[in-house]
């Protein structure tokens, strides 16, 4: 009896096999495995989705800075740019990059304080390296554009100029009559009479462009900028409180800007024909470019923003956008000028998830 209860619980004891044991480990491995892959793809799926998210929010802001300020181009409160009465406000203008002065082939504008204060051209684009903007800080495959207005989101009541900066420059306008500019900490211009609503509307300076970097160790951008992987980031050149010109990094991982200029060549009205920065010089014939800039009634802006993390399973290179356009001729890439931006990209930028967005901007002051 003893015998027989002693087998039974023996039996019952009994353990699992090294058979059992292996094809166990082996099921174990492969769930493992599987779980581990899911894992790998969803980190990877969530970075390159964080990355698109990324470039379609810098996108949008980028745009929204670009538009504000090509639609106000030229506000004086109804004044006529030719009676704008800058008054040498910004004498004495410092600050200037070395090697900002243009190279031979670029444009013939200079960085000085003539430049700043031209408020007879309220738009001027360039395909070429622009004034105030460095060599080292430039992308080759870029346009910029410069824009000149009295800013009317920022109206300051004439008790509050005093904590504004005795250098900052403003222009005292009377709605369609009067626009003088003045600083600041200085006295306030007072023609004869004031007949309509007066303000005081900060002066905006301001030249866009593209960086081959985003915060600056030195000068000018270097590779060994943004801990070594320098950021194409959307740039606004412009003059502080301090009259010294500056560079204003805006938005990052903007990569380049392709500007087409519609102007109204008969007076009518309407766009007649939609030019390049180059092709508007060319017009110009070697005159003043500036009869023509003033013909300008919208601009179509193109901007190819970048995420901020590799993607090593894919390339983007904008192939969708490289079909012929409606004209039968060019592809979209060429019309826009993005073809040779999209043949310089090395095979290393050819990770970074990127996309192509464009508008078109009114504007408002003509």
């Amino acid at each position: 009896m003893h015998s027989r209860n002693t087998q039974s619980l023996i039996e019952k004891q009994r353990g699992v096999t090294l058979v059992e044991i292996m094809i166990a480990l082996t099921i174990s491995l492969f769930l493992l495995a599987g779980v581990s892959q899911l894992y790998v793809e969803s980190k990877h799926g969530f970075r390159v989705q964080d990355s698109v998210s990324a470039l379609e929010e810098n996108a949008r802001m980028a745009m929204d800075k670009l538009a504000y300020s090509i639609r106000t181009a030229g506000h004086f409160a109804g004044v006529d740019l030719t009676d704008v009465q800058m008054n040498t406000a910004f004498s004495g203008i410092s600050g200037e990059p070395t090697g900002a002065i243009p190279v031979a082939g670029a444009t013939a504008d200079a960085c000085n304080e003539a430049f700043v204060e031209r408020v007879t051209e309220r738009i001027k684009g360039y395909s070429l390296r622009p004034p105030c903007v460095a060599a080292a800080d430039w992308v080759t495959s870029s346009d910029a554009f410069v824009v000149r207005f009295a800013d009317p989101n920022g109206s300051v009541a004439d008790g509050g100029l005093a904590s504004e900066g005795a250098q900052k420059v403003f222009v005292r306008t009377e709605v369609a009559e009067t626009a003088i500019s003045f600083e600041a900490g200085g006295t306030l211009p007072a023609p004869a009479t004031w007949k309509n609503g007066v303000y005081n509307f900060p002066y905006n300076f301001s030249l866009f462009f593209i960086r081959p970097c985003s915060t600056k160790s030195g000068a000018t951008c270097a590779g060994t900028d943004d801990n070594g992987n320098p950021i194409p980031t959307l740039v606004r050149v412009t003059v502080d409180n301090s009259r010294d010109i500056t560079q204003e990094a805006l938005i990052e991982g903007i990569e380049t800007m392709k500007l087409r200029y519609g102007r109204d060549t008969d007076g009518d009205g309407a766009v007649d024909t939609y030019q390049t920065a180059t092709e508007i010089a060319t017009a110009a014939a070697g005159g003043s470019e500036t009869p023509l800039w003033n013909q300008v009634q919208t601009v179509q802006i193109a901007i190819v923003a970048r995420g901020h993390n590799l993607d090593a399973k894919n390339t983007y290179t904008l192939g969708k956008f490289n079909v012929t356009s409606i004209d039968g001729t060019n592809t979209i890439l060429e019309n826009l000028g993005l073809d040779t931006f999209v043949a310089g990209l090395s095979a290393r930028d050819q990770k970074y998830p990127r996309s192509l967005y464009t508008t078109v901007v009114n504007l408002r002051n003509r």
